[in-house]
């Protein structure tokens, strides 16, 4: 089953870089790209939660950093990061799989799924193949399988969405999403549970965390949502207090640490040499003469590896169970 997802990953990357190669010829510089880079780095407030959606893969516009209208900064997010958050998803389903906190049927409510990057990872680690929603405020390309495979997803605010009215969740993950979700979304969505969403008696709510610099709202908001929990009868088993699931050695390489890692060598060649394919920088073109002067970033700011190693990796699962069930 990995080596299937594994080799669907490889192509959609492949196929990305040569959509990417065909939309940047179009564009007089790589400005759009530069900037997106430049708040990507500076915090995950900035950064959307962009994910792979089974072959084809865009992005998501996180509504306050760089313009994700524009399809060449989506392309590019995914090719730095689609790979790393696949191997993170999978470490965090493979440790709920094997806490059986959770029975089966499983089924799983995605928060800012952006193109579903968890549901390749919890096909992976999952059988039979769990029922699984994803919400997201954009909408993607979608796939023509993608009920058949037990996915679904809807383009909906959290805080207004309507679940199928058969849906019943024992796990709710977001994924690298919870500081995005706007104040307003996140209130109503707090304020709608009872009401509107189903919940198994034992549950788990998963939260990928973005980095450090939000960490403070998103322990936060983890908070609320399990306060709102224990006001609908259920308990924690575990401490909001309790450290995140992370790895050994957070610079270890993400190879170490997961076997089935992998990108494709012609991926990380090309990011590591973008800055040189602008426009502005030929040193032959009009362009580049004209703007040499002010592209002195450039180098620096593009010419990055993509994700290799687990620095990024935090999770924080909570477990709770309806009291008296």
């Amino acid at each position: 089953m990995m080596t299937e997802i594994i080799k669907r990953l490889d192509t959609s990357l492949l196929e990305i870089l040569d959509l990417l190669k065909a939309e940047l010829k179009t564009y007089r510089d790589y400005c759009d790209l530069k900037d997106a880079m430049r708040e990507w780095s500076q915090g995950p407030q900035d950064r959307p939660s962009s994910l792979l959606r089974g072959t084809g893969i865009l992005g998501r516009d996180g509504g306050r950093g760089a313009n994700y209208d524009k399809l060449h900064v989506r392309l590019l997010y995914q090719l730095r990061y689609a790979p790393a958050y696949v191997s993170e998803y999978r470490f965090l389903y493979r440790a709920i799989v094997e806490e059986k906190h959770v029975c089966e049927p499983i089924r799983v409510l995605s928060v800012g799924c952006g193109c579903g990057l968890d549901w390749a990872s919890l096909e992976a680690e999952c059988q039979p193949v769990p029922g699984w929603d994803g919400v997201d405020i954009v909408r993607w390309e979608e796939d023509d399988d993608e009920e058949e495979l037990g996915r679904h997803f809807h383009t909906a605010d959290i805080g207004m969405w309507e679940p199928p009215s058969a849906a019943r969740y024992n796990i709710i993950i977001f994924p690298k999403s919870l500081a995005d979700i706007p104040e307003s979304s996140w209130k109503s969505f707090l304020s709608r549970l009872a009401s509107s969403f189903v919940l198994d008696d034992r549950i788990v709510i998963a939260v990928s965390y973005s980095s450090e610099r939000c960490r403070s709202t998103e322990v936060g908001r983890l908070g609320d949502l399990v306060k709102r929990l224990d006001g609908m009868g259920f308990e924690s088993i575990d401490s909001l207090q309790d450290a995140p699931m992370g790895v050994d050695g957070r610079d270890r390489g993400l190879r170490k640490i997961d076997p089935d890692f992998h990108y494709p060598d012609r991926v990380i060649e090309w990011l590591e040499t973008l800055s040189a394919r602008c426009p502005r920088r030929s040193p032959t073109s009009i362009l580049g003469q004209a703007f040499r002067g002010e592209c002195h970033e450039c180098h620096r700011i593009l010419d990055k590896k993509p994700i290799l190693t687990a620095w990024y990796l935090w999770i924080h699962r909570v477990r709770m169970r309806r009291i008296g069930a």
